[in-house]
């Protein structure tokens, strides 16, 4: 094994260093160029974050039963897309519903009884008007007898004074006869007195007694409406609690979440029953350190979404844009919320709760500026001795 030596000495001799040169050369050449590269050369800095998922924008509305019941009937189903109002869950009302019916029922039975009192009330009136008018013309009436009985008393009291006068002129029969025409005027004038009070009195008391009938009819009147506005309280409670009885959607969207309820299972008041999502567009919602956040990232910057249990290698990677970033820490990370760029045809099914990871382009630095950070960040988490 010595004697290829000398034979390798004598290739050196006989090369004169210009393999050696060239090499040199070489790697003074690739120092240079790497040297380049490492200062004047830009590479992008992405920030990662894994706990990312897709969600349509807007916020989700949990769906609580206001009060506690038996399961009658389950009208939603998960998936389905329903309009605001649209009823979801209905408890079991058998009770109020009877309540409500009879309610109801009284109710009816009152405005008939309301009309007709007002009807017999507006006839009294009219008949104690009539039977008063009555009343006044027949006491005017007697009042106008009256006055002429007293002419007339006054005429025979006349008559009797003359006659007594020419007593001796007149014959005694006359003289009676005279003096019991006086006083039968005089009677006739008194008893038309008396009618005409007997009258007044009559047309007093039927007027009296008319408002008597009415004031009765409406208390009577009174006493229903109070009980109409009791009905109509009662009414409208028992609706109110028939109607929380239903489970209704708070808003158009779909419903994401159902519980597992059948009709005869029983709820608890505020009980969360299912969850609905609302129609609109999908956007990306990525948890960020605060770190790598805050400061970092902002609105417009590009990022790359890769859905998990969707390989990136079969199904591509999505584009998306930052829309906003949180200024506030929470619960330990930074929300970012992105818009996903449908720029670019693909196979994944986009759906709400998708997980995945997305890359944030945030800066362009050279090589070198990079190296220089790793080795500071280094130097920071190296423990103190």
């Amino acid at each position: 094994m010595a004697q290829p030596f000398p034979y390798t000495l004598r290739s050196l001799r006989n090369d004169g260093g210009r393999t050696s040169g060239f090499a040199l050369i070489a790697l003074l050449a690739a120092a240079v160029v790497w040297s380049i590269w490492m200062l004047r050369a830009k590479v992008t800095v992405y920030e990662v974050s894994k706990k990312t998922r897709l969600e349509v924008r807007g916020a989700a509305f949990p769906i609580h039963s206001a009060v506690a019941g038996k399961v009658i009937a389950v009208e939603g189903k998960l998936g389905q897309k329903v309009k605001k109002g649209a009823i979801l869950l209905r408890l079991d009302t058998s009770v109020e519903a009877q309540r409500l019916a009879t309610s109801k029922a009284r109710l009816a039975a009152i405005d008939p009884q309301l009309e007709s009192i007002g009807s017999e009330v507006r006839a009294t009136r009219g008949a104690v008007k009539a039977e008063v008018a009555a009343g006044g013309a027949a006491a005017r009436q007697a009042k106008a007898r009256s006055k002429e009985a007293d002419i007339q008393a006054k005429l025979a009291e006349s008559e009797a004074d003359r006659f007594k006068r020419l007593n001796a002129a007149v014959s005694q029969i006359e003289l009676e006869r005279a003096a019991a025409r006086a006083e039968i005027s005089r009677a006739t004038f008194e008893t038309s007195s008396l009618d005409v009070g007997r009258l007044r009195s009559e047309q007093r008391i039927k007027k009296r007694t008319g408002e008597v009938k009415v004031a009765a009819l409406r208390r009577e009147m009174t006493t229903l409406e109070g009980e109409r506005a009791a009905l109509l309280a009662t009414v409208s409670e028992l609706e109110q609690i028939i109607e929380r009885h239903l489970v209704r959607a708070p808003s158009d969207g779909v419903i994401g979440e159902l519980g597992l309820l059948q009709p005869g299972s029983y709820i608890a008041e505020g009980a969360r029953v299912g969850t609905l999502m609302p129609g609109g567009e999908l956007m990306l919602v990525a948890e960020f350190e605060p770190a790598s956040a805050l400061g970092r990232i902002h609105p417009q910057q590009r990022g790359e979404l890769r859905l998990t249990g969707f390989p990136w290698l079969e199904f591509g990677t999505v584009n998306a844009r930052v829309t906003q970033v949180a200024t506030e820490v929470r619960d330990g990370t930074v929300r970012v919320e992105l818009d996903l760029l449908h720029d670019q045809k693909t196979l994944i099914p986009f759906q709400h709760g998708l997980p995945g990871t997305v890359e944030v382009a945030v800066e362009q630095i050279t090589p070198a500026e990079l190296l220089l950070r790793s080795l500071g960040r280094r130097l920071d988490n190296a423990p103190a001795d």
